[in-house]
């Protein structure tokens, strides 16, 4: 089975916009030269949603006042969650995460009358805030070196990112099962819960905790605040 995988980015003005980016998707199945398959788009922004729908400017009106009576942005006192931006994560979670469609290399690929649109609520001008775990098993030579350039790789990687503010790369240097004994990650896990993380990158789920519960009690109390993690490899 082949696979094809890119990101794309979109900067929007307003503080919620939907954008027609179905020429976008339609040059990256071009690009992948799949002649035929699924294509999955999915925003990596926890307040982003992607959806298939009519290009008409009276639906897109629709979808602003339907989804400001469900979920209205003031006042911001009536949310628990971070009053300024807790009415995206609602409205998100209405219009849906991510999209499935037939992918083709043709134009036809997606009907005409259908588009794909990303819905972006935009928290003026704050940045995600990201940061990466690095680890290594032992202190050999070979491992030292494969440490240095996961820092490198990550640290990197996070800054050429414009719409990214770069926390930090926390690492771990000892081999440890269980988590409690890695000083690197449970700093990186305390400050996620404090809300200084927004999204952890890691290369996979086993250098991210090798234990499985650790893992899962892990995901599930960074979830519940709102932070998401990603593996490259997964």
């Amino acid at each position: 089975m082949k696979s094809y995988r890119k990101e794309l980015h979109f900067n929007i003005p307003n503080r919620r916009g939907i954008v027609n980016i179905t020429p976008e998707i339609q040059q990256t199945i071009n690009e992948s030269c799949i002649q035929e398959g699924l294509v999955l788009i999915n925003p990596m922004h926890i307040t982003a949603s992607v959806f298939i729908n009519d290009d008409e400017s009276g639906l897109h009106h629709d979808y602003e006042v339907w989804l400001e009576k469900l979920a209205p942005e003031k006042p911001h006192d009536q949310y628990r969650h971070n009053g300024f931006e807790a009415d995206a994560h609602l409205k998100r979670t209405i219009m849906g995460r991510e999209s499935t469609a037939v992918a083709q290399r043709t134009v036809r690929t997606i009907p005409v009358t259908k588009n794909i649109f990303t819905m972006h609520t935009i928290i003026e001008e704050i940045k995600r805030r990201v940061a990466a775990y690095a680890r290594v098993s032992t202190k050999a030579e070979e491992q030292a070196s494969s440490y240095e350039a996961q820092v490198a790789h990550y640290t990197n990687y996070i800054k050429s990112k414009p719409e990214w503010e770069f926390v930090k790369v926390y690492t771990d240097k000892e081999s440890a099962t269980n988590t409690k004994k890695r000083e690197g990650f449970n700093q990186m896990i305390k400050d996620a819960l404090d809300g200084k993380i927004s999204l952890i990158i890691a290369k996979s789920v086993q250098r991210f905790a090798r234990n499985t519960v650790d893992s899962l009690v892990t995901i599930r109390k960074l979830k519940e605040k709102g932070v998401e993690i990603y593996f490259e490899l997964e």
